[in-house]
């Protein structure tokens, strides 16, 4: 369609709406996965400065949604993107919805991994289970 001047303008405006709506895909395919594990509201606390002293925060409450986690790992079903017509938009999709979560991933890892963050390293043990490298490679290999 682009070999037509008057049609280049629409193509250009077209793409970019399409990349606006998979960033919008992959965003709320993301916080999805996070929800289901019960992941999504511990993130936003990552910014705090004790993070071990807020709601939801103790070592029983992370271990238990960090093990949900680690098992949606194994079955990180996304049917949402079987809609997507196009395979190389399906694909985008469900790529850069993995590189999101590895990318969250390593965000909560390095937040609980530090020294500033009240857990000691007992507990990091039980609750971190899988260095970010591990999640990453699985993530992005399935």
């Amino acid at each position: 369609m682009t070999q037509y001047d008057f049609t280049a303008s629409f193509v250009e405006r077209l793409t970019m709406e399409i990349g606006d709506w998979m960033d919008h895909i992959v965003t709320e395919q993301s916080n999805e996965i996070w929800k289901r594990c019960g992941m999504h509201e511990k993130m936003k606390l990552l910014d705090e400065v004790d993070i071990s002293s807020q709601q939801g925060m103790d070592p029983a409450s992370l271990q238990a949604a960090f093990s949900k986690f680690y098992q949606s790992m194994f079955s990180m079903v996304m049917p949402e993107f079987d809609r997507l017509n196009n395979p190389r938009l399906r694909t985008t999709a469900r790529n850069s919805t993995a590189r999101s979560i590895a990318m969250g991933y390593v965000r909560l890892y390095n937040a609980l991994s530090n020294p500033e963050s009240g857990y000691s390293k007992e507990e990091l043990e039980r609750i971190l289970v899988h260095a970010p490298e591990q999640v990453s490679k699985y993530i992005l290999d399935a």
